[in-house]
């Protein structure tokens, strides 16, 4: 997260405040008191929207960003709940997670997503654990097994998953198109299973989990229909 942080404070001082947000005025920086600490209190919330909602002291814009939204408590993302339904004009709020699935659906509804792999290098394998069961020729009991791990409505576990789906798929877009991408022989089994392997083809693949992955975090979906809807895009 912290890469995120980094290109997004960047954004920040070069396209709304026009300067480094270091001590700005107009910027304000939410985040977990300490490492003892366990969550965003609503405290810290409430101090954000008493900022937000005060005059601009230079600029014109107000910009608040919440750092590890997932760690804001109950009470916590109700309150920034409500200032997102009643955002002030000339008003951003930027909310940067790596487990997106554990903010509150009717939080993540009212953003707008954008989602990097800062992890994605080059040669970098996905956890076998998550390749197997793309695999045509794996056992149906061994894709079951697999299938009900998610029962538990375990969200770290549909985290890991689902993001290494997208780089999955993002790795073949890149291999296909000539990019100098290692693939593991397991992950060139599965490059295989397509139909094609035209560049066309593969983005839309990757769209289609885009998707998948958006609705189900989005909607709070089941994620044992959602891993079976992963798994098959991988199949044709």
């Amino acid at each position: 997260m912290d890469d995120a942080l980094v290109e997004l404070n960047d954004f920040i001082s070069s396209n709304l405040l026009n300067s480094k947000v270091e001590s700005h005025p107009d910027y304000m920086y939410v985040r977990k008191i300490d490492n003892k600490t366990k969550n965003i209190s609503v405290d810290q919330i409430r101090l954000m929207q008493k900022f937000l909602y005060k005059t601009s002291v230079i600029t014109g814009k107000k910009v608040a960003v919440i750092y590890a939204a997932d760690q804001m408590n109950i009470n916590a993302a109700n309150s920034c709940l409500k200032i997102l339904e009643d955002t002030p004009d000339n008003t951003y709020i930027f909310l940067v997670t790596n487990n997106a699935a554990s903010v509150i659906p009717t939080i993540r509804s009212r953003c707008a997503k954008i989602n990097y792999h800062y992890n994605l290098l080059p040669g970098k394998e996905t956890d076998v654990k998550f390749l197997k069961p793309l695999n045509k020729k794996v056992s149906i009991t061994e894709k079951l097994q697999f299938i009900a791990q998610f029962g538990y409505k375990d969200r770290d576990l549909w985290m890991q998953f689902s993001v290494s789906m997208e780089e999955l798929m993002a790795k073949f877009c890149k291999k296909i198109a000539g990019l100098n991408v290692d693939l593991s022989e397991l992950e060139l089994s599965i490059l295989a299973q397509f139909r094609s392997n035209s560049p066309y083809y593969l983005q839309m693949k990757y769209d289609q989990i885009r998707k998948i992955t958006d609705d189900t975090n989005l909607f709070d979906l089941d994620l044992r229909s959602s891993c079976l809807l992963l798994i098959d895009k991988f199949r044709s």
